[in-house]
C-alpha cells in the first residue's frame, strides 16, 4: 500500500513579487497569489478530487475461523498491529505493523488453548508494557503472552484457570483500585470471571466468579467500562442464550459489585460495548442484535438515572458483533456492526450526524466471509481510525483503510510593511465549504508564534508577523506550518521568504504648497503624499535649520499637511547659504531624505516695506534644491519666486 506524502514545502521570495505584494496604503489591501499554495501543495500531497472515503478492503489471511480480532500496539513499538484468535487453529496470528514499508509484516502465529474464541491486548501485568491475552473455550482457561522488555519479544504462554468456556475476554480495570484486570464471560458455566491483580504480590489473585443468570443463559460478551456513568467501572454481560443484557455494577461504598441485573431482555445478542453512542457525555450500551433488524441502543437518562431502549434501524441480517468509536474522524462516536446478510457479507456503518443530532442511514462495507468480530482503530497507524473484520468464512481479516478528506489553502492575502508581515489565509474542503475548525501551529523563524492566530470565521484566519529583513546573500525566513482540523488529514508546510530591503517600492512624495519670506520669517507649508496620491498623515519628520534641530515646531494640519516657520538667517554675496535638512519616515515606506540650499542678497531687501504675510518685500530669490530619495541622488532644480507688489502704507 502506498503512502501518502505529509510535508508540502513552497518556496516564495518575497522580494521577486515585492512590487505587487505591498500595500499601496496602510490600509488593509491583499495580494492574491492565484492559487499558487494550493497547487503546490497539490502537487506534492496527490491531493483527491473527493471526499473523505473508505478504501477497498485489504484482505489479509490469518488463521483458521478468526473468531475474534483486536487493533493496538503488540510488540510495543508505538505502531498499532493485529492480533487474531483462530478457533480451529488453536493459535493467536500477530499482523505486525512495519513502518519502514507501511505495511504488515508477515503474520506471526502463536499456539494457545484449544477454540480460543477472544483475544484482547493491553497490560495486564501493569508493567508498562502491552501483553497479548486469548481466551481458550475448551481448556476453560486464558493464555497470557507477557512482553519482555528485556529481549525485545514475548515470554511463552502462561495460563490462568477461568469458567467453563471463556467465550469473550476483556482487559480493564474492574474493581477500580488503579491496576488493569482480566475478565472473561464463561459460556457453559452461566457466569463471569474476574482475575484481579494484587500489586503487593505482583501477580493475579484467584479468580472471582460471579453469576449472570440461571443453567443456559450463555454469557457471549463481556464488556468493562463506567456503564452508570458514576465514575467507576462496570461489568455489563450479553447473555445468547437467555436474551439478556445483564449489569454487575460497581459500588463505591462498599467497594464491591451488586448483585447482578438485567437491564434489557429484547433481543438475541451477540455482543455488548459501553461508549458514549449518541455523544451527548454519557456512556450507553449498545448490543449487538443477532436476530437483526435494528440495533439497540440503551441510552443513559440523566433524568431518571437508568438505561432508555432506543432501536437504531437496520436493514436485515444477522449482527455477530458491535463496535463504537469515530470511524469518519469527524470527533463524533459512529456505531459498526459486523452482519452477515442473504446476498452479502459487511461492516454496517452507521454514522453520527451533528446537526440532526441523530445517525445517517445505514452504510454497507463490503468484507470477507462470515464477519464474526469488527473493531475500530487506527491500523495503519496514519492517524485516523480504520475499521477491521475476522472473517470465519474466509480466514482472514478485512482491513478497510479511512481516507480522510483533503483541504485546501487558498485566497492567501499578504501585507508587508517595514513592522510587520500580515498572512490572512482561506480554509475550505473539497466541497469548498469553509472550515471554522482548524487548528495551527505556527513558527515564525524557528519561534512559535501559535497563540497569536486569529480566527476570523467562515475560513478565514489571520496573523500578524513581525518583518525580518534579509540581506542579499543571507538565509530565508523561514515560516512553518501544521494545519490540524478533525477528520482531515493534516497539512505540514514551510513557506521560505527572503525580503531585501532595497526591494520595498513604496516611497513618500514631497510638495511644497506655500513658502512666504520676510526679513524675520521663512514658513513652509508642505504635503506629503505617496505614489498612488494618497495623503500621509502619520509620518514623523526630522527637520535642520543651519545645522539646528528645529523639528518640535512642525505642525501638523492634517491631511498630509504640515507647516513650520524658521527664522530668517540672511546670507551676503560670498558667503555660504543656508542649508535645510529634512529626514521625513511612515510605516511601510522608505524614508525621503530632503537638502534645500538658500542664498538671498540682503542688498536687495527694502527694510522700510511692511512685513506682512500678504506684503512681502522680495525681489528674486534664487533656492538650488537637492532632493535625496534613500539612497538614491536627487537633481538640481531652481525656484523664481517673484516680487509681490508693493502696496502703499496709505493704503
Amino acid at each position: 500500500m502506498k503512502k501518502k506524502s505529509k510535508c508540502a514545502k513552497i518556496i516564495l521570495l518575497i522580494g521577486i513579487i515585492s512590487a505587487s505584494l505591498l500595500s499601496h496604503s496602510l490600509n488593509f489591501s491583499c495580494f492574491q497569489l492565484n492559487n499558487k499554495i494550493l497547487d503546490a501543495i497539490e502537487i506534492d500531497k496527490n491531493l483527491k478530487e473527493s471526499t473523505y472515503e473508505w478504501d477497498e478492503q485489504i484482505r489479509i489471511p490469518v488463521g483458521s475461523d478468526p473468531f475474534s480480532v483486536f487493533i493496538g500496539d503488540a510488540n510495543n513499538d508505538g505502531w498499532n498491529d493485529i492480533v487474531t484468535a483462530n478457533f480451529y487453529g488453536n493459535n493467536v496470528s500477530i499482523l505486525l505493523w512495519n513502518s519502514t514499508t507501511s505495511y504488515w509484516d508477515e503474520k506471526i502465529g502463536k499456539s494457545v488453548g484449544i477454540y480460543p474464541t477472544s483475544i484482547s491486548i493491553g497490560d495486564v501485568n501493569n508493567d508498562g508494557f502491552n501483553d497479548i491475552v486469548a481466551g481458550n473455550q475448551n481448556t476453560n482457561d486464558v493464555s497470557i503472552f507477557l512482553w519482555n522488555a528485556s529481549i525485545n519479544d514475548w515470554n511463552n504462554d502462561s495460563r490462568l484457570s477461568v469458567g467453563g468456556s471463556p467465550w469473550y475476554v476483556y482487559i480493564a480495570d474492574a474493581n477500580n483500585d488503579g491496576w488493569n484486570d482480566i475478565v472473561t464471560a464463561n459460556y457453559m458455566t452461566n457466569d463471569v470471571s474476574i482475575i484481579l491483580w494484587n500489586a503487593s504480590i505482583s501477580y493475579w489473585n484467584p479468580q472471582i466468579r460471579i453469576s449472570v443468570g440461571t443453567e443456559w443463559v450463555g454469557p457471549i460478551a463481556v464488556s468493562v467500562e463506567d456503564a452508570d456513568n458514576d465514575g467507576y467501572n462496570d461489568i455489563v454481560v450479553a447473555n445468547d442464550r437467555s436474551l439478556e443484557i445483564v449489569a454487575i455494577l460497581w459500588n463505591s461504598t462498599i467497594n464491591n459489585w451488586n448483585s447482578p441485573k438485567i437491564i434489557y431482555d429484547v433481543v438475541r445478542p451477540y455482543g455488548v460495548v459501553i461508549k458514549d453512542a449518541n455523544n451527548d457525555g454519557f456512556n450507553d450500551v449498545i448490543v449487538a442484535n443477532r436476530n437483526g433488524g435494528f440495533v439497540p441502543v440503551l441510552m443513559w437518562n440523566t433524568t431518571w438515572n437508568n438505561w432508555t431502549e432506543h432501536q437504531l434501524s437496520t436493514s436485515f441480517g444477522s449482527i455477530f458483533s458491535v463496535a463504537v468509536g469515530d470511524i469518519n474522524n469527524d470527533g463524533y462516536n459512529d456505531i459498526v456492526n459486523a452482519k452477515v446478510t442473504a446476498n452479502s457479507d459487511v461492516a454496517s456503518i452507521h454514522l453520527w450526524n451533528m446537526s440532526s443530532n441523530y445517525w445517517d442511514e445505514e452504510i454497507q462495507l463490503s468484507v470477507g466471509g462470515r464477519p464474526e468480530c469488527v473493531v475500530i482503530g487506527d491500523a495503519d497507524n496514519d492517524g485516523h481510525n480504520d475499521v477491521v473484520t475476522s472473517n470465519t468464512g474466509s480466514n482472514d481479516v478485512s482491513i478497510i483503510i479511512f481516507e480522510p478528506a483533503y483541504w485546501f489553502i487558498d485566497k492567501v492575502c499578504q501585507v508587508l510593511s517595514q513592522d510587520y508581515f500580515n498572512f490572512t489565509f482561506y480554509i475550505y474542503n473539497e466541497d469548498e465549504n469553509p472550515i471554522d475548525f482548524a487548528s495551527f501551529q505556527i513558527w515564525w523563524d524557528e519561534v512559535d508564534v501559535s497563540t497569536d492566530l486569529q480566527n476570523l470565521g467562515n475560513g478565514l484566519y489571520f496573523i500578524s508577523l513581525e518583518s525580518i529583513f534579509v540581506l542579499p546573500g543571507e538565509d530565508p525566513i523561514k515560516l512553518n506550518m501544521t494545519l490540524k482540523a478533525i477528520g482531515y488529514d493534516n497539512i505540514n508546510f514551510e513557506i521560505y521568504i527572503a525580503v531585501p530591503p532595497y526591494e520595498i517600492t513604496n516611497k513618500l512624495n514631497l510638495d511644497f504648497l506655500n513658502q512666504t519670506f520676510s526679513i524675520e520669517h521663512f514658513n513652509f507649508t508642505f504635503y506629503i503624499f505617496d505614489s498612488f496620491n494618497q495623503a500621509i498623515d502619520f509620518a514623523t519628520i526630522q527637520f535642520w535649520w543651519n545645522g539646528t534641530d528645529v523639528s518640535t515646531d512642525i505642525q501638523n494640519l492634517g491631511n498630509g499637511l504640515f507647516f513650520i516657520s524658521l527664522e530668517s538667517i540672511i546670507v551676503r554675496p560670498g558667503e555660504d547659504p543656508i542649508l535645510l535638512k529634512m529626514i521625513i519616515s511612515a510605516n511601510g515606506y522608505q524614508d525621503k531624505h530632503f537638502e534645500m540650499y538658500l542664498a538671498v542678497d540682503p542688498d536687495i531687501l527694502d527694510k522700510d516695506v511692511r512685513k506682512t504675510a500678504d506684503n512681502i518685500p522680495i525681489t528674486i530669490i534664487i533656492i538650488a534644491v537637492i532632493s535625496i530619495v534613500g539612497v538614491l541622488g536627487g537633481g538640481a532644480i531652481i525656484y523664481l519666486l517673484r516680487k509681490r507688489k508693493r502696496i502703499s502704507e496709505s493704503m
